[in-house]
């Protein structure tokens, strides 16, 4: 998403690359030698920081669009760590996946806005 997003505003491409290709490192040689979810949290959240604010700077016709994607991912988040569950049939793990839908919805409808 961080190198999509830097070549859809068309700010930093290159560090961007660079950037989350070692981000990528890190986390595969992290996760690899630990079993820690906060692995996936961080690595998570910086990308989707950066995705917001490459959009947020660029107002590009996505970045509404994309902002909410974010906010929306980061609801799910918290609902996964709260682990908010609204039946015992259907636990946090499973609200958070149905949240995360909604926001790769956004992320789609403000990649349409790129084209």
């Amino acid at each position: 998403m961080v190198v999509a997003a830097s070549k859809a505003t068309k700010l930093l491409e290159g560090p961007l690359f660079w950037f989350a290709s070692a981000k990528l490192l890190v986390y595969g040689v992290w996760t690899t030698l630990y079993d820690d979810f906060a692995a996936v949290v961080i690595d998570s959240g910086t990308a989707l920081l950066i995705v917001a604010l490459l959009h947020a700077i660029r107002r590009d016709p996505a970045w509404r669009w994309m902002a909410g994607g974010v906010a929306v991912a980061v609801a799910g988040a918290l609902v996964q760590a709260l682990r908010l569950a609204p039946h015992p049939g259907f636990n946090h793990n499973d609200l958070y996946h149905v949240i995360q839908i909604a926001a790769m919805w956004l992320f789609y409808r403000g990649a349409q806005r790129l084209a």
